[in-house]
């Protein structure tokens, strides 16, 4: 959803479906590089287990609304009907 609101200012005609929410798992990914002068991935699994513990305890959802809690209230985020995808890994 944090998305939509810089395309409706790129194309203001754009029309935004008012009810349905599409959500699948992994719309962010991190890259650690494998090889060169900043390459660690020896950090691989400490990221890992910090962010789902980040997710279990509810910190993302949090961060989430603390810092775009107005885009989520604009687009009535927690009024939409919910459409989980199935994406392949």
């Amino acid at each position: 959803m944090h998305e939509v609101l810089n395309d409706l200012k790129l194309y203001p005609t754009l029309v935004i479906e008012p009810n349905l929410l599409l959500v699948y798992e992994r719309d962010f990914i991190l890259y650690l590089s494998r090889q060169g002068h900043y390459a660690h991935p020896e950090y691989l699994p400490l990221i890992e287990t910090v962010l789902l513990e980040a997710k279990e305890s509810g910190l993302i959802e949090r961060m989430i609304y603390e810092y775009g809690g107005a885009d989520l209230n604009a687009l009535r985020y927690y009024e939409r009907t919910v459409i989980p995808l199935n994406t392949p890994r």
